[in-house]
């Protein structure tokens, strides 16, 4: 049966405990991940969220009898898909202590002559069949292949008047320019581990590139944590210099915060001083919408204006 994530799990207590205990853990979880303790970690203020949320409900003695129904519902739903396989019987042990145990002897049977005949005429033909129908067919597609005809002396002494200065060759043969990572995009996958061994499970996302200037773009997220609601974040990123390929492009906000685009996937990275978050992002129609991320997206764009209009929005 999977194991179902709960409250318990959020504050590390098992489902026996005593109000007391679950006290004391809630105590000790929220002094190590208080967002004052915890400066330069940025999910400190979501761990609290999840602490606040499970304590709230531990605490209340309807609300954790309520919660202890629903993981009782959650493990009712998966034990009649394990009672449905009936148990294999172990095979008894031989008793080799009497002989009538023991196997009989294997008998030697004589080789199959016939068989093995079938398979030598069977790989004749089939030998015989490929050089009848396959070389044929070879040499006629090689003679319809079109050879590149050599330069003639008049071609080669006009390449070599026409040589282009050294001046020609400073200047790239072709303007590459970096794909456009702007739109829309929705999370498939998100992983995100504190050193702890803890991990924040994202139920969906959702992400808006827009273009500032050249080479400098809004990246506009919003997720949705369990039990914990939706939250917005706004950043600015610049796209880098291609060291991935002519076909993917790397945006990076600093030495933390970097996200490289391949087609239509986005795959986007954040390090912080005790957690290591890494999300999976496909492209979608510009129409997307889900109404709890849409507002998450809003209070982003609308917090980066605050920033914008203080003068401290563009990194």
């Amino acid at each position: 049966m999977p194991r179902i994530h709960t409250y318990y799990d959020n504050l590390k207590v098992p489902r026996t405990a005593t109000p007391e205990a679950i006290r004391a853990a809630y105590r000790r979880l929220s002094q190590k991940h208080h967002p004052d303790r915890n400066p330069d970690n940025p999910a400190a203020a979501r761990v609290m969220v999840l602490l606040n949320v499970a304590y709230q409900v531990l605490s209340d003695p309807a609300k954790r009898a309520e919660h202890d129904c629903w993981i009782r519902q959650q493990e009712d739903l998966y034990e009649p898909f394990q009672s449905s396989f009936p148990p294999r019987p172990e095979p008894a042990a031989p008793d080799y202590r009497s002989r009538t145990s023991r196997p009989p002897p294997r008998r030697k049977e004589p080789p199959d002559i016939t068989g093995r005949l079938r398979e030598v005429v069977r790989g004749a033909f089939v030998f015989l069949g490929v050089m009848v129908i396959g070389v044929p067919l070879l040499a006629s597609i090689t003679a319809l292949w079109e050879v590149p005809a050599w330069p003639t002396a008049q071609q080669t002494a006009h390449r070599h008047a026409t040589k282009p200065t050294s001046e020609a060759f400073t200047k790239p043969l072709v303007q590459i320019q970096s794909r456009d990572p702007s739109g829309t995009y929705r999370l498939v996958k998100s992983d995100y581990k504190l050193d702890d061994g803890e991990s924040i499970v994202h139920s969906k996302g959702k992400l808006v590139i827009r273009k500032l200037r050249k080479d400098t773009y809004i990246l506009l997220e919003a997720k949705t944590f369990r039990a914990a609601g939706t939250q917005g974040d706004a950043d600015i990123y610049h796209v880098q210099p291609g060291k991935f390929g002519f076909d993917k492009v790397e945006l990076r906000n600093n030495k933390q915060k970097w996200a490289l685009l391949d087609g239509d996937q986005l795959v986007k990275r954040i390090t912080g001083a005790n957690f290591e978050e890494t999300t999976w992002w496909q492209r979608v129609p510009e129409g997307y919408s889900e109404k709890y991320l849409d507002r998450g997206i809003h209070e982003a764009e609308r917090v980066y204006k605050l920033r914008l209009a203080r003068g401290g929005a563009d990194e």
